[in-house]
């Protein structure tokens, strides 16, 4: 057995360095625990926790027996931190790590061993949560313990930036156990896709809290001709810093600024960070669950040395206390690594505030008033943060 594990790392060892040698070092690694990773197991019926004894050729984290259908088979998670991933390497690293896992899971050459299969990325995220992801089906007299005593395996990886690589290794000696049929037929009604959610990454805790009177200072210079300070709305989990009623041209609207200073954000994570707070704001302003909250999309053409981050979306329509009569609302959101995070929700009961004609259900070609208040508010907002 120890023959074999040295064997196993060797084989490893020399395929990292001949990716070290043109492309740089790899950059995942065994965690120290299992906290190290935000990933939700869901054991369904039909799934028993077992200790999974062969940890030589894959180190696993957890393992389970699974039966449904009439079939049974096992499923292994094992976890694999991310150190420094770089997003033009990711998918490089992710296929390369993932079929040494399966060189070493299955003790198969090489040339036995088929080629990755990339899933969607959309599906990996809608599934799991996660950015990316590999499949790969093996099949035959496999020579490592880990997977001996079987004849059929699939092999998955699913990568999540700033957290890591998980790679699935589901097992069984039956073939329908995967929905392959004794005709070569495939039945998706099967054990494997019975437990097949049975993961998710969870997105990193925030690492913000509500700005106070002394961080806020900035926004008390907040000065915009069409503004006037307002009350702002009672809430639970969006603090607003300020708000403001707006008019300009008889057009009017609201808006208010809702100010968080960063405690800790990582570069990593910093990203998904932002938008797990951004999306538990957004159920408050929009007033619907998180799986129906609208889609916030990345924004460029800020340019300033202070912003690093930058999201927003539009929306109409929505059932919220927090909007009460306006029906149209936009979210953004502006932040800057390691200090601040700022959120803007402008709203109105005007189309004509955000360029809106609701007979062709288009936007004006001309920037709208929104556009004039958002960037006259931050070129406040950050004169006061620079001191100008």
């Amino acid at each position: 057995m120890m023959k074999k594990l040295v064997s196993a790392l060797a084989l490893l060892l020399v395929a990292a360095m001949a990716f070290a040698a043109q492309f740089g070092t790899i950059h995942f690694e065994i965690p120290r625990s299992e906290q190290e990773f935000t990933v939700d197991y869901k054991v369904l019926k039909g799934m028993k926790s077992m200790k999974f004894p062969n940890q030589e050729d894959l180190y696993v984290t957890r393992a389970y027996k699974v039966k449904s259908r009439g079939t049974e088979g096992v499923m292994t998670y094992s976890l694999f931190k991310d150190t420094g991933v770089s997003d033009d390497m990711r998918d490089i690293e992710v296929m390369l790590w993932t079929r040494l896992c399966t060189l070493n899971a299955t003790g198969l050459d090489p040339d036995k061993i088929p080629q990755l299969s990339r899933f969607k990325d959309e599906d990996v995220r809608g599934e799991f949560n996660g950015d990316c992801g590999t499949t790969n089906f093996v099949r035959g007299e496999f020579k490592n313990e880990f997977l001996r005593g079987y004849s059929y395996a699939s092999i998955e990886s699913f990568y999540k930036k700033g957290q890591g690589l998980v790679v699935r290794v589901a097992m069984s000696n039956d073939m329908a156990f995967f929905g392959i049929q004794p005709d070569g037929s495939f039945s998706p009604e099967n054990t494997f896709s019975d437990f097949y959610d049975s993961f998710r990454f969870k997105d990193p805790e925030p690492h913000y809290a509500p700005a106070g009177s002394k961080d806020a200072v900035s926004l008390a210079s907040v000065k915009v001709d069409g503004m006037k300070p307002a009350k702002a709305p009672k809430t639970k989990v969006l603090p607003v810093s300020r708000a403001f009623d707006l008019e300009k041209d008889g057009i009017k609207g609201k808006v208010t600024l809702s100010l968080f200073k960063d405690t800790g954000t990582q570069p990593g994570t910093y990203k998904e960070e932002v938008l797990t707070l951004a999306k538990r704001c957004l159920v408050e302003v929009s007033g619907v669950p998180e799986d129906s909250i609208p889609t916030l999309h990345e924004v460029g053409g800020i340019e300033d040395t202070l912003v690093d981050c930058s999201f927003a979306t539009m929306f109409k329509d929505y059932p919220s206390a927090f909007l009460k009569d306006n029906r149209y609302c936009n979210f953004s959101v502006v932040g800057s690594q390691g200090d601040w995070l700022l959120i803007i929700v402008f709203m109105s009961d005007d189309p004509a505030f955000f360029g809106y004609d609701p007979a062709s259900d288009s936007f004006a070609e001309e920037d709208p008033l929104y556009i004039y208040f958002i960037s006259h508010i931050l070129d406040s907002f950050l004169s006061g943060l620079s001191g100008n």
